[in-house]
């Protein structure tokens, strides 16, 4: 009998809710006919936003060094921009590593200068020194005063071909083709910038 009466009052309970519908606001209730509009299809652009966040990175970044230091006095592109192999990125001031060029070149002719006296004057001591006409203390110092000059000589090439990098790199280039269908950035690391 129990089950009954409880069976018979949830009932009661639904009906009543269903019925009075105490949580039904008077918003949520229209029963005013539905407006529909119409239209004639037509062909269009379809525009699509679309937002995002995040990182954009380059998919090849170069990253252009300078050994050659002073001031830049041309930069005629910009960062992103799109270049061509051998393109000019900057123009440094050559003065300096001018200077330098020209000074390691006059070197390198003066070791080349002196190796040769350097090499006749031990030609000279040698036939001295057979005839015993000098000691061999003298003898030695001459194959040392050739051994120098041929280490000046040394010493001058390396250093003219190190001022002539230095000159070189006061014109910085590009060394790489990007067209215009490809992401390009590129970094400069130069003195100055």
């Amino acid at each position: 009998m129990k089950k009954l009466i409880a069976a018979v009052v949830v009932v009661v309970v639904l009906v009543i809710l269903f019925v009075f519908n105490p949580f039904k606001t008077s918003e949520s209730v229209d029963n005013s006919p539905t407006k529909r509009s119409t239209a004639i299809a037509q062909r269009g652009n379809l525009t699509i936003a679309v937002n995002s966040t995040g990182v954009i990175e380059p998919t090849l970044t170069v990253e252009l060094k300078s050994k050659a230091s002073g001031e830049i006095i041309e930069l005629p592109i910009e960062e992103g921009d799109m270049v061509k192999k051998g393109q000019l990125i900057a123009r440094l001031d050559q003065t300096t590593a001018k200077n330098d060029f020209d000074q390691a070149e006059a070197d390198l002719e003066v070791a080349q200068v002196a190796l040769s006296q350097a090499e006749k004057q031990l030609e000279r001591q040698k036939q001295m020194y057979e005839r015993a006409l000098i000691s061999e203390s003298d003898y030695e110092n001459a194959i040392l005063a050739k051994e120098q000059a041929n280490s000046n000589l040394v010493r001058a090439k390396t250093s003219l071909e190190y001022a002539k990098e230095r000159l070189t790199d006061t014109i910085i280039k590009s060394p790489t083709d990007r067209s215009a269908s490809e992401s390009y950035s590129h970094r400069r690391n130069l003195p100055g910038s």
